[in-house]
């Protein structure tokens, strides 16, 4: 019997128009490829790190998409793509974990939440 796929988010930052988010998306779709993850949606951002929540886009997408259940887990290719500032990645991360979403971030293979390891 298969295992049922985990719905997922992609979450890319870039700092500047002149660089490229292709290779983030592509190595977190093969990655999640790879361990049967569902992709729901690429939530992109072209923005300094350092930017307030307000002005995040690609965060305020993911959050909305973990708030209406759609997704279990978004996909980081690492924690500075959330954000610079601790106190934003921070929030981040416990709305998500309010929702019941985790937060993987890919270079260190590491989940926000040990009780979601899938």
């Amino acid at each position: 019997m298969k295992k049922p796929q985990i719905p997922v988010a992609i979450l890319v930052r870039v700092s500047t128009a002149k660089q490229d988010k292709a290779r983030q998306i592509s190595e977190l779709r093969q990655y999640a490829d790879g361990k049967g993850y569902d992709v729901i949606e690429v939530c992109q951002e072209t923005i300094s790190g350092s930017a307030e929540d307000h002005e995040r886009d690609g965060l305020r997408r993911a959050e909305q998409l973990a708030r209406e259940g759609k997704i279990k887990k978004v996909l980081v290719h690492e924690i500075s793509r959330i954000a610079r500032k601790n106190s934003v990645a921070h929030r981040f991360v416990e709305t998500l974990e309010e929702c019941g979403v985790s937060v993987l971030a890919r270079a260190i293979n590491r989940n926000t939440s040990a009780k979601r390891q899938a």
